[in-house]
């Protein structure tokens, strides 16, 4: 018995170009995954590095030496850098200064002026 003509199966070149088109498909996706996953990771680690620096923003703030604070901070670069003087006499066991906190990879930086003792 020969197969009717109505039931014919699909041709070798769509079933080919049905393959191309889903191959593509499944690459586009694959390729937005890998990229949605990769800035999912960046965004973590900024996130933190920025809770790290909150942190020693306030380590800071309440008075902790700049020296223990690069000693549990090690990824972090901090410097001071005094501010102009005022008109108004400041105590000498506290002092206005602006600190800089940079992550060592430039990724998260933070600049904050406040009051610290003397070291």
């Amino acid at each position: 018995m020969s197969p009717k003509s109505s039931q014919r199966g699909y041709a070798l070149t769509e079933v080919l170009i049905a393959a191309a088109i889903a191959a593509m498909v499944v690459a586009a996706s694959a390729t937005s995954i890998s990229i949605s996953s990769a800035a999912k990771m960046r965004s973590d680690v900024l996130h933190a590095q920025v809770q790290e620096l909150e942190a020693i923003l306030a380590k800071a703030k309440a008075g902790m030496p700049l020296r223990q604070l690069r000693q549990e901070h090690p990824a972090f670069d901090m410097t001071l850098s005094a501010l102009p003087l005022s008109n108004q006499p400041t105590p000498m066991e506290k002092r206005p200064v602006t600190l800089t906190v940079m992550h060592q990879e430039r990724s998260t930086v933070r600049l904050e002026t406040i009051i610290l003792q003397n070291e």
